[in-house]
């Protein structure tokens, strides 16, 4: 658990570079019946999002246990054994960028998964990710350090102080309560 007060060093998305992150950037691969949803044989390096990372094949997966930001994708027994990146909505924070170039398959995201392509790509030239892109399907794309890199520089260098953002799932931490 980290402790009230732990600094978390960020690069925070601007506004005018918000509607650019809504689009897809790389190939968009349409799930063509609403609700249905598809298996692909497509395999990539780095995977990002909760449904990408049950219907395609990756050797990286990045979740939330959500999808849409609100909707639990998770079920009641979730395995927490698995690295967990803490990044606020909206930022780029140093933990995502440091943690990703772990030899970890599987890492759980506190806060949003969102901007990760967006380390991966900082931190790893020519990897292929995939990501989710809501209510239309997924997007594939192939990390770019230098398009990331010019991208970044526009984004915002923050401190953000953790408030008692824990890292353990809560049934363990009731049980230590006694309860």
């Amino acid at each position: 658990m980290h402790n009230d007060g732990t600094p978390l060093l960020i690069l925070r998305l601007p506004k005018d570079l918000r509607r650019y992150f809504t689009y897809p950037h790389g190939l968009l691969i349409i799930n063509e019946k609403p609700g249905f949803l598809f298996k692909c044989d497509i395999k990539a390096d780095y995977l990002v999002g909760d449904i990408v990372s049950k219907y395609f094949h990756g050797d990286v997966k990045i979740l939330d246990l959500k999808t849409r930001r609100r909707i639990k994708t998770a079920p009641d027994k979730v395995d927490y054994n698995n690295q967990l990146i803490i990044n606020p909505p909206g930022t780029v924070s140093q933990n995502s960028r440091t943690l990703i170039t772990t030899a970890i398959d599987k890492f759980i995201v506190k806060g949003e998964e969102d901007l990760i392509t967006m380390a991966i790509s900082l931190t790893i030239h020519g990897k292929t990710i995939i990501y989710g892109y809501p209510r239309y399907g997924a997007v594939i794309t192939i990390a770019d350090t230098i398009k990331a890199r010019r991208l970044l520089k526009r984004f915002k260098p923050d401190i953000v102080f953790l408030n008692k953002v824990n890292t353990k799932p809560k049934r363990e931490i009731n049980k230590r309560n006694g309860g």
